[in-house]
């Protein structure tokens, strides 16, 4: 059975490639990447659940439990990249789906999700490539804005600017179901400036 990716390679950049270590590959997720890690990857995020080969892969575009071929089928508005080791395993991943709106003359906004970096592969600016990529699928796809939403724990140097520079994210990246929390260092507003807070923010499209 030939090999299927999510989405075509074009849209990956080159700059984020040609900055990984030596001997790793960023790339979009594949059909064989069951076999090769992805799942395990996702658990330092939350609980996965114990998915099979088929529900990884399904053949249906309705059924909610199967994944790879319902989001090929979208891959208009679901990007899933992975980054390779040199031993052909997934070490992480990250997300961005497409977002239409009617504001913005029907402007589309790219939200970036589930970024995570295997356990023992972090420190390396893995998450920092991840999302780098993200924004770059969004950037070629149209959005005019991305919004990011994960937690930062663990020697936190700052999150992430969307709407401008990358800050450097050196620690285990969890994803969130709730508002971006600060633990250790500042928040950066997704349309404004960096605030210092003690506690959660919400999402909002200005200055807090």
């Amino acid at each position: 059975m030939p090999v299927e990716t999510l989405f075509s390679s074009d849209l990956i950049s080159s700059e984020v490639q040609a900055a990984l270590p030596k001997g790793h590959t960023i790339r979009p997720l594949s059909s064989e990447d069951y076999e090769k890690g992805f799942l395990d990857v996702l658990t330092v995020l939350t609980t996965v659940g114990d998915m099979s080969k088929a529900q990884f892969l399904g053949k249906s575009k309705v059924n909610a439990k199967e994944r790879f071929y319902y989001l090929k089928a979208h891959n208009h508005e679901y990007f899933t990249l992975v980054i390779v080791s040199p031993e052909d395993r997934i070490i992480g991943a990250g997300t961005i789906f497409i977002e239409r709106k009617f504001i913005h003359n029907n402007g589309l906004v790219g939200h970036i999700e589930d970024i995570a970096v295997d356990k023992n592969q972090q420190g390396k600016k893995l998450g920092l490539r991840i999302i780098q990529a993200l924004k770059h699928i969004g950037a070629k796809t149209g959005c005019y804005k991305d919004k990011a939403r994960f937690w930062a724990r663990n020697n936190v140097e700052g999150l992430v600017n969307v709407d401008g520079p990358i800050v450097d994210v050196d620690g285990p990246i969890v994803d969130e179901d709730g508002p971006i929390v600060d633990v250790d260092g500042p928040i950066v507003d997704v349309d404004g400036p960096i605030v210092d807070v003690d506690g959660p923010i919400v999402d909002v499209d200005g200055p807090i």
